[in-house]
């Protein structure tokens, strides 16, 4: 499904995903898988407050695995699937043009390899703390996993201390 920015605030989609507007809210704009079960015939989307209005687009795809190809430098490229991820996951960069971004990088810029080295709340915290209100730009490459063709841009938390 695609979640599309009508005004500010946060939407959170089931399964913990989340993202937050701006206060423009033209500009967000966040795409999150939902696996269907037996009988499942809807989903929830909850907003930080009953103001935030968003788009919701939802489009119903029938998956089926496959085996992940192998670029010539040897790495994996394509989706996660049930044996894990590649090394090179498929990505849309804000340019608009499909390519991978290397897991491993995708992990840096999300948190995913720092929360492995966390040793208590506090930790996290100053983590999180140094993020507000940045963004990381993962490279995109072709599937070479060496063509640089765009980047993937992960949000920091927004930093709610600023004045509007």
């Amino acid at each position: 499904m695609e979640l599309s920015c009508l005004s500010a605030g946060t939407l959170y989609a089931e399964g913990g995903a989340s993202m937050t507007c701006s206060p423009n809210g033209m500009d967000g704009w966040g795409g999150f898988t939902i696996d269907l079960k037996p009988g499942k015939d809807s989903t929830e989307i909850r907003t930080s407050t009953p103001e935030v209005r968003y788009r919701l687009r939802a489009t119903y795809v029938n998956q089926t695995p496959t085996e992940w190809a192998v670029n010539e430098n040897g790495d994996t490229y394509g989706a996660p699937n049930d044996r894990g991820e590649p090394d090179l996951l498929s990505v849309i960069a804000t340019n608009g043009k499909f390519g991978y971004s290397y897991a491993r990088e995708l992990d840096e810029a999300s948190g995913e390899t720092a929360a492995e080295k966390f040793t208590g709340p506090e930790d996290a915290l100053v983590w999180q703390e140094a993020r507000l209100g940045k963004s990381f730009a993962v490279p995109v490459y072709e599937a070479d996993g060496e063509t640089v063709i765009g980047e993937f841009v992960i949000e920091g938390p927004p930093d709610m201390r600023e004045d509007p």
